[in-house]
């Protein structure tokens, strides 16, 4: 069982589910994608406006409007983790998990020059929980974070290079090799002091943290107009970025300029799995009424309606009620139907 799914045996791993997406999901008869380049695209309107699809999605109109450090994977970190830190409503715990001391084992000695010796679990517990004093601090401040107060440039400047310092962070927590390597400048966190660590950010990188989440503050509501905010909420198929008022949200920071590509079909697939696996638990709680993509260099919320994204990307008829308990089960969606009354089943 994932996440609350009871997904059969050949479904319970995450390459399963990629693996079948992509062979159930090809067509994008309704989101214009086309194989060929040089095929001229055709116009489809959706609820959200028209959404273009390549070998990448390519969203037509829309202005790259962060062009700097635009390959940068630790930006696109960074704008992450200020987001998590924006909308999360209580303190941030999982510096503390028993499974992230690995990471700070080899990133973070407890004193500047000491020489590296295994730390015990309490001393670690003591690093964590000032890390996570800190991430506290810096929450409290972008929770209320308005984009008529981050525009003074001494804000901006400082609030991208608080973002950076995480974002290169969660580049080390989530590939603990970079510090073995010198090639890589990730090893330099090791230094216990606050502005040392902001002080590995480049300018360029900065303007981008700090530019991303001025964009966001424009684009997406602030937490006091929310009733309803989950972060990383957790599907069958793996966790989404947020979710807002119902509106599940994986956020996007890639923007090759020119062309403004900015989608590629597996990340696609990978909304239309979330879509397909929200448990029960959290659809309770929290109901997931649209899905979308918040293209952060681009400043735009791109979603729709969850009961028509598997369809769309069927290319052929399909509830939602039918397409996830395919997906569940791991058989095509043409396999189950919905009876008038009672819940989708496999066709006999």
């Amino acid at each position: 069982m994932s996440a609350g799914i009871a997904f059969e045996k050949p479904m319970r791993t995450w390459h399963a589910q990629k693996a079948y997406l992509k062979e159930h999901y090809r067509e994008y008869d309704n989101v214009r994608f086309r194989h060929d380049d040089k095929a001229p695209p055709t116009t489809v309107e959706t609820t959200s406006g028209p959404l273009v699809f390549t070998t990448s999605a390519i969203v037509s109109g829309l202005e790259c409007r962060v062009p700097e450090a635009l390959r940068n994977a630790s930006v696109g970190n960074a704008i992450d983790e200020l987001l998590t830190l924006r909308y999360s409503t209580g303190r941030v715990t999982d510096t503390a998990e028993g499974g992230r001391h690995r990471v700070r084992q080899r990133a973070f000695p407890l004193r500047v020059g000491e020489p590296w010796r295994r730390r015990s679990y309490e001393e670690l517990e003591a690093r964590d929980e000032e890390w996570k004093n800190y991430l506290h601090m810096l929450g409290g401040v972008l929770e209320y974070i308005r984009a008529d107060t981050i525009e003074d440039v001494h804000r901006r400047y400082g609030l991208g290079r608080h973002g950076m310092m995480l974002g290169l962070h969660a580049a080390v927590e989530r590939e603990p090799g970079l510090c073995e390597s010198p090639s890589h400048r990730h090893r330099h966190l090791v230094t216990a002091r606050c502005s040392e660590m902001m002080d590995l950010a480049d300018p360029d990188e900065i303007t981008a943290v700090a530019d991303l989440l001025d964009l966001a503050t424009r684009a997406l509501p602030a937490p006091s107009q929310l009733t309803r905010m989950v972060v990383h909420p957790k599907c069958g198929h793996g966790e989404a970025d947020l979710l807002l008022d119902g509106t599940l949200i994986e956020v996007k920071a890639g923007g090759n300029f020119p062309p403004n590509t900015v989608l590629s079909a597996e990340v696609v697939r990978q909304l239309l799995g979330y879509v397909l696996s929200v448990p029960p638990r959290l659809e309770k709680k929290h109901p997931v009424t649209r899905a979308g993509w918040y293209l952060a260099r681009f400043g735009v919320l791109w979603d729709f309606p969850i009961e028509e994204i598997p369809e769309r990307l069927y290319g052929r008829p399909l509830t939602l009620e039918a397409a996830r308990e395919a997906f569940r089960l791991g058989i095509p969606p043409s396999e189950v139907e919905v009876p008038r009354h009672g819940s989708p089943r496999r066709r006999d």
